[in-house]
């Protein structure tokens, strides 16, 4: 098996993450009614009807 290569968190290295502005997020159909956590709120089958 091959070693994954990791961060210096011990986060696969090849995992990208983009930070997304909480407008943008709320627009996309998530919700932050948790401070320090998002949720996807919307129906997942009229999300992707919606692309």
């Amino acid at each position: 098996m091959d070693m994954i290569e990791r961060n210096k968190y011990g986060v696969n290295n090849k995992i990208k993450a983009r930070v997304l502005d909480e407008e943008v997020m709320k627009n996309l159909g998530f919700t932050d009614y948790r401070e320090g956590y998002w949720h996807f709120m919307r129906i997942l089958r009229d999300y992707i009807r919606s692309l």
